[in-house]
């Protein structure tokens, strides 16, 4: 609801052209009453008028007073509406980016592990040789085998 003493709302109020030509229509139907109960007397026909025309108007300025208000309560509603859904989908996109923070961090570990890994030296095995004809031993075989020991990519 709107506060009876919302700025916004009384700014509203005041600047609407409809309640400014009501209360101006308001004003000359008062003088206008004034002059004829001086004039006439207060039970005069043309004074009741001119009473009823007065709180007609008045009637006419609270209504619109009251839609203008309502038009407020109801842009109330709807910004606070919008507020409350961004609200949830911020808490909803602050969820997604600490998840992706967390997958984040945890691709460049995998990364960090993948380089020091890559600089640990390797062993290998240059292949099967050829036997020597001369020599069918496996023992001998194995021993004449060359190892490599690298540093860095294979």
């Amino acid at each position: 609801m709107v506060q009876s003493g919302s700025t916004h709302g009384i700014t509203d109020i005041v600047e609407s052209r409809l309640v400014q030509d009501l209360k101006s229509r308001a004003s000359v139907a008062a003088q206008k009453l004034q002059s004829l109960r001086a004039e006439l007397g207060s039970n005069h026909p043309e004074v009741i008028a001119a009473r009823q025309e007065v709180s007609q108007i008045n009637g006419d300025i609270a209504r619109e007073v009251a839609n203008i208000r309502k038009s407020i309560e109801n842009e109330l509603t709807t910004v606070t509406k919008q507020k409350s859904l961004l609200e949830a989908n911020l808490v909803k996109l602050q969820k997604q980016a600490d998840e992706l923070q967390g997958k984040l961090i945890t691709l460049q570990a995998l990364q960090m592990e993948e380089q020091s890994s890559s600089k640990l030296p390797t062993i290998s095995s240059p292949g099967p040789r050829k036997s020597n004809p001369r020599s069918t031993s496996p023992a001998r075989t194995s021993r004449s085998s060359r190892w490599r020991i690298s540093l860095g990519t294979p």
